[in-house]
């Protein structure tokens, strides 16, 4: 996976109203008490934005040059939101990456989670086994589908997570999507024999 440009062009993953409350100290305000009033506003704006109770509302981070160090930011702020899916396709996110974005959802963040893209994330070896874990430990109960497409994965880790969502009470799909950008074999419909 190549990201073209500056990281730092992309959005930070939103804070957790307490990780807000921390930055917080070290800015100077001219008033002490509006310190206490900023992260009070920040709280109520983001419970607001992250407690949607739309059946089908998505968190999207799709593509955002989001790595191994932006997970843990955005799995404390998934803590206190809920969705019905969450995108994370296409940015750098190894299995350090997927073993806290999966203790955060065993921890009980996105309680109406019905879809989780990982689609071109690279997780692997540690990522697919806490997923696993994941779905044997019955977290996300509403879990339906787990989209991933990890080139760098065995085949034994693919059956290992397709075998978990088969376990599950309704059973999880495990979708494995195709690399953007990957070679495919398309057949056309000719005869065996007319090429």
């Amino acid at each position: 996976m190549v990201f073209v440009g500056d990281e730092t062009l992309y959005p930070p993953p939103p804070l957790a109203p307490a990780d807000f409350a921390s930055n917080l100290k070290a800015k100077i305000f001219t008033s002490g008490s509006d310190e206490a009033m900023v992260a009070r506003l920040y709280a109520k704006v983001f419970h607001s934005a992250f407690s949607n109770r739309d059946p089908n509302f998505t968190l999207s981070y799709a593509t955002l040059c989001w790595r191994n160090a932006h997970i843990p930011i955005l799995a404390r702020a998934l803590l206190h939101a809920d969705a019905a899916e969450l995108n994370l396709s296409y940015n750098e996110i190894l299995g350090e990456g997927a073993v806290a974005l999966a203790a955060a959802l065993a921890a009980g963040a996105l309680p109406s989670l019905k879809k989780l893209d990982l689609r071109s994330t690279d997780i692997c070896n540690g990522g697919i086994a806490s997923l696993v874990a994941l779905l044997d430990r019955g977290a996300c109960p509403l879990l339906a589908e787990i989209v991933i497409d990890c080139t760098n994965c065995s085949k034994t880790q693919h059956q290992q997570l397709e075998e978990a969502g088969r376990r599950r009470t309704p059973p999880v799909i495990i979708k494995l999507a195709p690399r953007k950008g990957a070679a495919q074999i398309v057949r056309i419909g000719l005869p065996a024999n007319s090429v």
